[in-house]
């Protein structure tokens, strides 16, 4: 998804991530279906279909310098893309994706490993996290609290799950 700003409106455009995809690293022929949004958000989702197309667009916002949103699966990927183009990983992936690869990033949790349905690898649910003291998200978190004034965790010490 692409989003153009045009005065206070927004508007988004569809972009079907598999009409992203390319055969080699060097065919850059997506590119014209990207250029001229102000940003590029990539939603979440499920499967390893469209991929390579959202890694495509991933690597275009960050060498053109368009801001971009990762939501969930869109997170994964952007983490994908910079260990591949940018840590030099070039078969970096998710272990959902591709368990076989040497460089595997991102895995399954361990509570659900072996649930192999779409979708059923979701945490769902509040889940307490405990950010650690001398954090840079605690750090960030307290900021946008001070800013914002609203109260965005009941409690910063409430579990044993440390992040």
């Amino acid at each position: 998804m692409a989003l153009s700003r045009r005065t206070s409106n927004s508007r988004f455009t569809w972009i079907e991530a598999e009409g992203l995809e390319s055969k080699t690293p060097e065919d850059l022929s997506y590119e014209p279906q990207l250029a001229g949004f102000d940003g590029i958000l990539v939603p979440g989702g499920f499967g390893k279909r469209g991929i390579e197309g959202m890694l495509n667009a991933i690597r275009y916002a960050r060498e053109k310098q368009v801001p971009y949103f990762g939501i969930c699966l869109g997170m994964q990927t952007a983490c994908i893309e910079f260990a591949r183009n940018v840590c030099g990983l070039k078969d970096a992936n998710s272990s959902e994706f591709d368990p076989a690869s040497q460089h595997r990033i991102i895995y399954k949790l361990r509570e659900l490993l072996g649930v192999e349905e779409m979708g059923g690898t979701m945490r769902l649910g509040a889940w307490t996290c405990v950010l650690q003291e001398d954090s840079l998200p605690r750090a960030l978190m307290e900021r946008q609290r001070s800013a914002s004034g609203i109260a965005i965790a009941t409690s910063l010490t409430a579990s044993t799950k440390r992040c």
